[in-house]
């Protein structure tokens, strides 16, 4: 998902706009975090251009940049878990329920958060959001930080992937 622009001038940025409650609690997170956890969380001060995975139907390598969910403190940890519920919402009610399901299966501790870019609104930022079956990403920065894109990724399960072209390339088939 995306948007341009993601505020109109009329917009108060932190209560209006496309994918709005997806930066605001964000900007909590990172802002709530210690310095030793900020140490963890940013690697960048300058955020990327673009969202780091690209546009293809696989992702390529993922790098697990970022604070462990088990370094969160309590709130930390719950601020952390309404963002992800917050990117499953965008989907419809039947399709929802199935990435939030995989995500709590999962061990918890494992997911990572990180920050690159600024930490006022304004400031170009990006965050990614690593699960072992989920990846989401987040970027802002370009127009004066008022281009907004967003990705949620279900890490095996590609949409768009040819599986039968897939099937035909690992299988020996005869006419």
């Amino acid at each position: 998902m995306g948007a341009n622009p993601a505020h109109t001038p009329a917009d108060d940025t932190s209560k209006h706009g496309i994918l709005h409650l997806e930066e605001y609690l964000a900007r909590e997170l990172i802002r709530s975090l210690s310095a030793e956890q900020k140490e963890k969380a940013i690697f960048s001060d300058r955020a990327p251009f673009n969202i780091m995975s690209g546009t293809e139907k696989t992702i390529r390598q993922i790098d697990s940049k970022g604070i462990y969910f088990s370094e969160l403190d309590k709130t930390q940890k719950g601020m952390l878990l309404l963002l992800i519920k917050l990117y499953v919402k965008n989907f419809e009610n039947e399709f929802a329920t199935k990435p939030m399901k995989k995500v709590e299966r999962e061990d918890l501790n494992k997911i990572t958060f990180a920050w690159a870019g600024g930490l006022d609104p304004g400031q170009g930022h990006y965050y990614p959001i690593l699960a072992s079956s989920t990846f989401i990403e987040y970027d802002n920065t370009q127009n004066n930080s008022n281009h907004v894109h967003t990705e949620f990724r279900d890490i095996k399960n590609y949409f768009g992937e040819d599986f039968l072209l897939n099937h035909y390339k690992k299988s020996e088939h005869h006419n």
